[in-house]
């Protein structure tokens, strides 16, 4: 599932097209982030957002009561519009694990590496 701020019309189609099962959830731009990662735990998705700082402090106020299906934290240094970069980086991060290798899981978005 992308947060809000990731644009799921460009991230979210080139992932699909990659092979990922990918929601994103621009319209829901309003929902809390505790409540979208509510949603995404419900859906057996991870989460990847660009708000680290105001994720994980909701996992530490929630842990160890509340399981979540996984987060991939997209590091700030990362600018919103860079597509490419996210794109191959969420694919690296969430490529090869298995949904329940996700559950509880934490990872930094991996950068793409370069040539």
């Amino acid at each position: 599932m992308l947060d809000a701020h990731i644009s799921g019309s460009k991230v979210g189609r080139a992932l699909q097209e990659l092979g990922h099962d990918v929601q994103a959830t621009e319209k829901l731009e309003r929902v809390q982030d505790v409540v979208l990662l509510e949603m995404a735990t419900e859906e057996g998705r991870v989460l990847a957002t660009h708000n680290a700082k105001d994720f994980l402090r909701i996992l530490k106020e929630r842990a160890p009561e509340k399981s979540h299906a996984g987060l991939v934290l997209i590091p700030s240094s990362i600018k919103l519009n860079d597509f490419g970069a996210i794109i191959s980086g969420i694919h690296g991060t969430v490529s090869g694990l298995s949904q329940e290798e996700w559950v509880d899981r934490v990872e930094w978005m991996k950068r793409a590496k370069t040539g």
